[in-house]
């Protein structure tokens, strides 16, 4: 099992010297396990520049505790680092007494790649958002609550983000208790519930305590199965063109 696992599992005395080193350990960091016996760990896999790190995690684990899932970085033979998770666990001799700790060493390189691409992809998609002229919002279909609102969004409704995410779109939007009841009021979310396309409607939104004249569209957004889940809900004061009309 020590050997044969895809993390590198490493044991090491109490005065941080490597005692065993598996396969997983060979493949992660490309030292074998005979360069590495003996070897001070730190020394061995801790980059220079966050060298007091491991000081304060050893002293806990040698205490007695387990630390489990501690995100940090490693550094291969060929000096290059890696993002890894790590969990240390103390060990035990046959009289109970503390005689060194394991270390489970994941590499998490594409995790974080993928967190990353995940907070690019937000960030790109808040800067399209914000940098619309109509206000818009995010919607839950299963409950009608706001999940994000462009900077225009929050500027119209003179709210803060907090006031908004989390909060029904007819709470915010005209100021009621529930929802539209098509097909008395007609509103592009249920149609687009129903259809799963692009729907547009005229509407009326309660706008900071008064009554505005909008044109709203509803675009679905659907997840990795094909459900809708989401509807991107956009709406333009039409006030003005409604009375020149």
């Amino acid at each position: 099992l020590f050997d044969n696992a895809n993390d590198a599992i490493i044991t090491v005395d109490t005065k941080h010297r490597i005692h065993s080193w598996n396969h997983g350990a060979e493949l992660l960091f490309g030292w074998s396990s005979e360069e590495v016996i003996g070897k001070n760990v730190v020394s061995l896999l801790v980059p220079e520049r966050i060298k007091e790190e491991p000081g304060k995690v050893i002293k806990k684990v040698l205490g007695g505790e387990n630390v489990v899932g501690l995100e940090t970085v490693r550094m291969r033979k060929d000096g290059t680092e890696l993002d890894a998770g790590v969990t240390f666990s103390p060990l035990r001799d046959m009289n109970g007494s503390i005689s060194g700790f394991s270390i489970i060493i994941r590499d998490i390189s594409e995790n974080k790649k993928y967190e990353a691409s995940l907070r690019e992809s937000k960030e790109f998609v808040e800067t399209v958002l914000n940098s619309m002229n109509d206000a818009v919002s995010i919607i839950d279909v299963h409950n009608f609550r706001i999940v994000d609102a462009n900077k225009v969004f929050l500027d119209t409704y003179g709210l803060s983000r907090d006031e908004v995410v989390g909060k029904t779109c007819y709470e915010i939007k005209h100021n009621r208790s529930s929802p539209c009841t098509p097909p008395d009021e007609l509103c592009p979310l249920f149609e687009t519930l129903e259809t799963g396309k692009h729907s547009v409607f005229e509407h009326v939104h309660c706008i900071k305590g008064e009554e505005h004249d909008v044109e709203v569209s509803a675009s679905p957004i659907f997840d990795e199965k094909g459900e809708l889940i989401q509807v991107v809900h956009v709406s333009r004061d039409i006030t003005e063109r409604k009375l020149v009309e």
